[in-house]
């Protein structure tokens, strides 16, 4: 079974024997393998269904010890309290055969051990529901103390408390001084300030030993560093300036400074410990974790500080005290109650309104309460990756008057930008069912707010993964979208048959935005999707709206506009049961549209308007190659006009997979320190389908032909590559969409390699075109899954007499998912029995060598 197993999954008298509780063997990050991370759960505390366990989460030091999960202390502590621990596991060498420090930053090289924590935080969440994530309790000794105490500068809202033990070397609050000695340059490195007033609300506890007092490897150690690198053989190690009771005292008081309490624990008679330091730093985080939750000051009175037997007695006391007050925080109070039916909510006026009060500290859908802060966050984190993409919603009102206007819309910036957020993509699986009961109940009512409109149209762009794309709903919401359009007569038309009032003129703004994005939308799924543009008939509109919106809408935004208006005329003229000399003289006049578009793009040319034209390109130059599969087989000799524009499809095809490489590859800053433009995981899925087009484009290529120039087929299949490696970088998991279609692709491209291309096209002459270069693609793939399926060749068989141009249903006993339609959408089911599959071609796809590109 390829998908990650959850609790949920598995009946609860089994979790232990499959190793999901108890002590949790070593896992690797599936989204950075070089990561690892090891839990302790206890058995008898564990439960869905249960208010979820606090999660302590215990950083290594330079040693990488992970003996303190396994030991009696933590342990018996973790059972008794209850709470989980995670312990993450940094290797040494990540950034270099001598490295030891990369992870102790949070930024290095080839490492970004912040978000790696937040990736295995995710993990968690999804393997064990019962756990808590959303805020975690963290502890780290030594090196773990330096994450520690910087991840608190930069995290501290996903913090209930921190405890720093005896780091080697400190950041100071000191924006003179870059990081990681100060934080000066923080925002540039992370994309988000230092928060004091955050920090200042999280519990924190500094520790270290009386005897811990000694610079580590001594001052003579520390000279032959220096003169060694002097020499040129710089080492990874970082020079310890000082010992680590002065680092810390001297830390302690800068940032009591800054109004930031923190608790100095110096324990008698302890060196650089670890074991007991552990034990110490560990129950006295917890108890000041609790006393928070308690609203009240319990902070220990330890007399023999170096006596363990003194922290189990305090530890007894503070297992009541937890056990009154519960396992999670109480909820602070909303101010205002959002509704969860949109019966009253799509009552509201079409347009902005002034009349909002302050916001409540947290908001809250269904069970599911988020910090104000964590909302800011998430809506400055949309107007940053994905506002550009469409430009409709009004992001300069406050968010709490968004909030008002529409709880629809205000939740959906929220979920569309915590699914990919770095920090609050754990809140994602606990937000989706929520929100699709409250889209629900949206859907099944009339829609007479433009809120809701706009909330639909981003749902259409960024849609929620689904484990088939027959189950993608993109095309329903679209439909909805459009058709409240046309009620609503957002054009500023009037509607005789609707009960609507003039909108007021500073409003009509918003309107036409509206049914602009609406258009660009539409047009863009029905190209990819190579159905009939549903906005096509009102398309002589446009050009008089943009008009009236003129200086109101970005150069970007116009180009997308001008795309879609060519789509939407392409759709009308363009079919591939054409005579051959109609489709090229109406490829010929389409492409010089497209060239004057191209000399109309704005000057500083963007990646996706860059996307979008070569985009509409191809699917010009494709339908020539189309057409070919269709006709008769002494008919297939294209003439020299029609192979020309085959190849000018091919090398459209190449900038295309070539502008997406570019987006696996590392940034490279520009000189003004901004990364360059390109394609992010932030995109529209349309944009995850033009590269799809790409690779089946060079598919489509391969199969049409043999005597296609080994320039030309060396050129398809180098990248054909780069299509499937930009997928798999995409790639979470290798059964997500992104791994799915990759493997896809690569299979198919070698059925081409190793067959007659008479074998790859239509099994009935002049049967009815594909309509894009996908669905051509995935009827070869069904072609060829069912030559290779025994069960379908007896069916066959037997069947023959009635031959009709559709597949055939698989035979009753045959499992359906094991099966593929011609379906452009249902790549998501071709990987059953995949090695089976591989195992059919008889030579691997040709290795290609460095003389032949």
């Amino acid at each position: 079974m390829d998908k990650p197993l959850s609790t949920a999954d598995i009946p609860r008298q089994f979790l232990q024997t499959v190793f999901l509780l108890g002590h949790i063997p070593l896992k690797a990050l599936a989204s950075e393998p070089r990561v690892s991370y090891a839990m302790y759960i206890p058995p008898d505390h564990y439960d869905t269904e249960s208010p979820r366990l606090p999660l302590l989460v215990s950083v290594h030091g330079t040693g990488r010890n992970l003996s303190g999960l396994y030991g009696e202390e933590l342990v018996s502590f973790a059972n008794s309290t209850p709470c989980a621990i995670l312990a993450p596991l940094f290797p040494a060498g990540l950034d270099g055969p001598n490295d030891l420090d990369s992870y102790k930053n949070l930024i290095s090289l080839t490492l970004r051990s912040d978000l790696e924590l937040f990736s295995i935080l995710e993990e968690v969440a999804q393997r064990w529901p019962g756990i808590q994530t959303d805020k975690i309790f963290l502890m780290g000794f030594s090196g773990g103390g330096q994450f520690a105490h910087r991840f608190l500068y930069l995290y501290p809202e996903r913090l209930a408390a921190v405890s720093v033990g005896a780091p080697g070397k400190v950041t100071k609050l000191d924006e003179t001084q870059k990081w990681p000695a100060g934080t000066a340059d923080v925002d540039t490195l992370f994309s988000r300030p230092v928060n004091k007033e955050r920090i200042r609300q999280v519990p924190i506890q500094l520790i270290v030993g009386s005897a811990d007092d000694s610079v580590h490897g001594g001052t003579e150690f520390w000279d032959w560093v220096q003169q060694f690198r002097k020499r040129g053989n710089d080492g990874s190690s970082e020079h310890m300036a000082q010992g680590r009771i002065q680092a810390l005292n001297e830390l302690h008081s800068l940032w009591k400074e800054d109004g930031i309490e923190s608790s100095l624990q110096v324990v008698d008679g302890v060196a650089h410990d670890y074991d007991v330091m552990q034990a110490i730093a560990f129950h006295h985080h917890v108890l000041v974790a609790r006393s928070s939750t308690l609203h009240v000051n319990l902070m220990p009175s330890l007399e023999d500080k170096g006596s363990l037997q003194t922290i189990m007695e305090e530890n007894e006391r503070l297992r009541d005290l937890v056990h009154a007050s519960g396992r999670e925080p109480p909820e602070i109070a909303a101010n205002r109650t959002l509704p969860t039916s949109s019966s009253a909510a799509d009552q509201v006026a079409s347009c902005p309104t002034d009349s909002t009060g302050p916001m409540a500290a947290e908001q809250q859908l269904e069970e599911l309460n988020l910090d104000i802060a964590v909302i800011q966050e998430l809506f400055t984190y949309f107007s940053r990756h994905y506002e550009r993409h469409l430009p409709i919603i009004d992001l300069g009102k406050p968010v709490e008057a968004i909030l008002t206007d529409s709880p629809l819309l205000f939740w959906t910036v929220v979920i569309i930008s915590i699914r990919k957020h770095p920090l609050h993509c754990a809140h994602f699986q606990y937000l989706k069912a929520p929100f699709k009961r409250l889209l629900s109940d949206y859907l099944v009512a009339s829609i007479r707010s433009v809120y809701t409109i706009q909330a639909l149209l981003l749902l259409c762009l960024w849609p929620f993964p689904v484990e088939k794309q027959t189950d993608d709903p993109s095309w329903e919401y679209c439909a909805v979208a459009v058709a409240a359009v046309f009620k609503m007569g957002l054009d500023d038309s009037q509607t005789s048959w609707i009960d609507a009032s003039e909108p007021p003129s500073d409003n009509l703004a918003c309107r036409l935005k509206t049914w602009l994005g609406c258009f660009i939308v539409s047009t863009t799924l029905s190209a990819d999707r190579a159905l009939p543009p549903p906005m096509g008939s009102v398309s002589t509109m446009v050009t008089g709206i943009c008009e009236r919106l003129r200086g109101d809408i970005s150069e970007e935004t116009l180009f997308q506009i001008d795309i879609a208006g060519y789509s939407a005329r392409a759709a009308a003229v363009l079919n591939t049961h054409s005579s051959c000399s109609l489709q090229n003289s109406l490829t010929s006049l389409l492409e010089h549209e497209l060239d004057v578009l191209e000399t109309r793009m704005p000057q500083c040319v963007s990646v996706p308007s860059q996307v979008d034209l070569l985009a509409a390109r191809t699917r010009l130059y494709a339908l020539p190659l189309l057409s070919q599969t269709s006709r008769k087989p002494e008919t297939q000799h294209p003439d020299p006009l029609e192979k020309a524009i085959w190849y000018k499809g091919l090398h459209v095809a190449i900038r295309l997979a070539n502008i997406f490489a570019d987006s696996a590859q590392p940034g490279t800053s520009r000189s003004n320190g901004e990364l360059p433009d390109r394609v992010t995981p932030y995109y529209p899925k349309h944009y995850f389908r033009v590269l799809v087009m790409a690779g089946m484009y060079f598919i489509n290529f391969l199969a049409i032909d043999r005597d296609i120039p080994t320039h030309e087929r060396t050129l398809a299949r180098v990248h054909i590559e780069k299509v499937k490696k930009t997928l798999l970088h995409w790639s979470h998991h290798e059964m997500d969409e992104e791994a799915r279609v990759a493997r896809m692709i690569e299979l198919l491209s070698r059925h081409v390699e190793v067959q007659d291309p008479s074998q790859q096209l239509d099994e009935e002459p002049q049967a009815k075109p594909p309509t894009s270069v996908i669905t051509n693609g995935m009827k070869m793939a069904g072609k060829f899954r069912r030559t290779w399926h025994p069960s379908y060749r007896e069916q066959r068989s037997d069947t023959s007499s009635a031959s009709t141009g559709a597949m055939a249903e698989p035979p009753s006993d045959v499992d359906p998912t094991a099966w593929i339609g011609y379906d452009m959408s249902e790549w998501n089911s071709w990987f059953t029995n995949v090695d089976n599959i591989i195992n059919m071609f008889q030579s691997p796809m040709p290795t290609l060598q460095m003389g032949d590109i």
